[in-house]
């Protein structure tokens, strides 16, 4: 099997069981969809950006996947700490 055929099973079983754990731990009764589409919105972005990285990591420019890893972590982590001010709902 090829690399870029096992990163791509591998992010299809990441981001296949991220979106069943969205299903199952957002209620629609306490949640309603519209936090269920804004975390598969979510998970679609990171699906994408994931797919990309792997493509430019496995056409040699790694050094611009590195780079592009290292600042989707310091957005999430940023997001992650600052997710109570920015979204009041929560």
């Amino acid at each position: 099997m090829k690399r870029i055929n096992l990163a791509i099973w591998i992010g299809l079983f990441i981001f296949g069981g991220l979106i069943l754990q969205t299903f199952l731990q957002l209620e629609l009764k306490k949640h309603g969809w519209d936090t269920r589409m804004e975390a598969l919105g979510f998970i679609s972005i990171s699906a994408i950006l994931y797919l990309i990285c792997v493509i430019l990591y496995q056409k040699g420019a790694r050094f611009i996947t590195y780079v592009l890893l290292f600042l989707i972590g310091v957005t999430a982590t940023i997001l992650a700490v600052m997710a109570p001010m920015l979204f009041q709902a929560y």
